[in-house]
């Protein structure tokens, strides 16, 4: 489930309304400490997205936490997949509401989430209680997968803070006064894995959600509806 995010430039998203985090910029800042991430509950019209063009954060992220994972990487993704594999097949068989509300009497916090960890790029629950939680209401020796699935975290930690060094070295020289006059700057970075990096203001987010394909989320497109909103 998503809501599309208008923004200036003439483009938009569609944001995913269970994510937790999103990149975003904030031109006032000094060169090296523009690149923040932000909740994605709290954005609002007048945030300044950061968004990569030809793969989504999550990939490029994911991406590099594997490498920084070396020889633990095979063991690490075979326990993610189970149990990521099991919590699947409880939403394939229960259906996503009656998973939530399961998990909500466990006392899983986080439980309108469940769906959202399934994907391969998201380590675990945020909070540990809530992974303990769902590892035993899925029937799983937690030890088994406790270790793999926070070592995944930590590495993805530093690859966060990988890619946001490259990012800013790579919007180090860009046109801040162009930014804000024109809602929208678009860098093609030379040296760096990006085809290009598009920097937009938001102008104004659904306040419905729709179902999306999951290749589709966070992707900038084309959304001339938007200018008026400019």
């Amino acid at each position: 489930m998503a809501r599309q995010v208008l923004l200036g430039g003439g483009l938009s998203i569609m944001l995913d309304t269970d994510g937790e985090l999103i990149r975003a910029l904030n031109p006032a800042r000094p060169v090296g400490e523009r690149v923040e991430l932000r909740r994605v509950a709290d954005l609002a019209p007048g945030t300044y997205l950061v968004l990569r063009e030809g793969e989504t954060g999550r990939d490029a992220l994911y991406e590099r936490t594997m490498q920084l994972l070396g020889d633990d990487s095979t063991a690490v993704e075979a326990t993610q997949n189970e149990w990521k594999s099991a919590l699947r097949r409880r939403l394939t068989s229960l259906g996503r509401p009656k998973v939530v509300d399961a998990l909500r009497r466990t006392g899983l916090k986080a439980a309108g989430q469940a769906a959202a960890w399934t994907e391969r790029t998201v380590a675990r629950p945020q909070r540990d209680e809530d992974f303990l939680l769902l590892l035993k209401w899925l029937e799983l020796e937690p030890d088994r997968y406790i270790a793999n699935a926070s070592l995944l975290r930590r590495r993805r930690s530093q690859a966060m803070a990988d890619i946001r060094e490259e990012l800013e070295r790579s919007l180090a020289d860009a046109d801040m006064q162009s930014l804000e006059r024109d809602g929208c700057l678009r860098v093609v970075p030379g040296g760096t894995r990006f085809a290009g990096i598009t920097a937009a203001r938001v102008l104004a987010i659904a306040p419905f959600e729709v179902p999306v394909h999951k290749h589709a989320i966070r992707i900038p497109r084309d959304n001339r509806s938007a200018r008026w909103l400019e």
